[in-house]
């Protein structure tokens, strides 16, 4: 039997009982139903975000602006529409303000390749809502080194729903860049415990030694990835700078 281009996970057995039971009321509905779904989410040229198919272009997982110039070879891109990626570039310049100025991963040399573009494009004059927003309220803080000695710093408010969105849009370009395919819709990813926490750090090098391999790393420490499957559900670590890592579950959206 032809299957043409039918997804290829389905078996020869589903195959020919979606076509003997197309017709047959509710039964043909749901068979319909599973063979939508099947096509939808195997589709290569589709928006891994929102599933569209209109004015398609390519996404950066992780963003590129995180990866200081000359940018590596193997940077991970997937099909995402403009609507999508024009949403995330608030999102993905906030990330990339938070960690490289935070002090544990603003420490690594590949952050701080990227200080100087960072602080130009905050100096731009459409930057400056922006710059208000990130940094209007914030506040004296000290640094407390190892040797107990103390530098006086600013600690901004962090905006979790800013760093959920980009976990959860990370995690979902890396499942399709994985799979080969979207996650379906009844799957979503939710981020798990606060990545800013040092009890999260620790828990994070405790976790990954559950996994199997090592990481997948791209750049020079600026981006790891880890995950373990669990049939449909999955667990994410994303490290950045070798020093933020986000804990991602990947599970059913109810």
């Amino acid at each position: 039997m032809n299957r043409g281009n039918f997804p290829q996970n389905l078996t020869q057995v589903e195959f020919g009982c979606l076509l003997q039971n197309m017709s047959k009321g509710w039964r043909g509905i749901a068979c319909l139903a599973r063979l939508e779904f099947m096509t939808i989410n195997y589709e290569t040229n589709i928006c891994v975000y929102c599933g569209s198919r209109d004015g398609l272009t390519r996404d950066h997982v992780p963003p590129k602006l995180l990866f200081p110039k000359p940018r590596p070879s193997d940077l991970i891109t997937v099909p995402c529409c403009i609507d999508c990626n024009q949403l995330f570039q608030i999102d993905d310049s906030y990330f990339r303000t938070v960690i490289t100025l935070t002090y544990d991963t603003g420490k690594h040399p590949e952050a701080q390749k990227s200080w100087g573009s960072e602080f130009r494009a905050l100096q731009r004059e459409e930057s400056k809502a922006y710059r208000k927003a990130v940094f209007g309220k914030a506040q004296p803080a000290k640094i407390v080194h190892p040797d107990q000695t103390e530098s006086p710093t600013a600690a901004i408010p962090i905006d979790c729903l800013r760093i959920c969105r980009f976990a959860q849009r990370t995690v979902l370009g890396l499942f399709f860049h994985v799979k080969g395919y979207r996650l379906a819709d009844i799957y979503t990813p939710r981020i798990f415990m606060n990545p800013f926490s040092p009890r999260t750090l620790s828990f994070s090098k405790f976790l990954a030694k559950e996994f199997d391999g090592e990481p997948k790393t791209i750049g020079k420490g600026v981006f790891a990835y880890h995950v373990k499957w669990f049939e449909e559900e999955s667990l994410w670590i994303l490290w950045f700078y070798e020093a933020l890592p986000l804990i991602c579950l990947v599970g059913p959206k109810s």
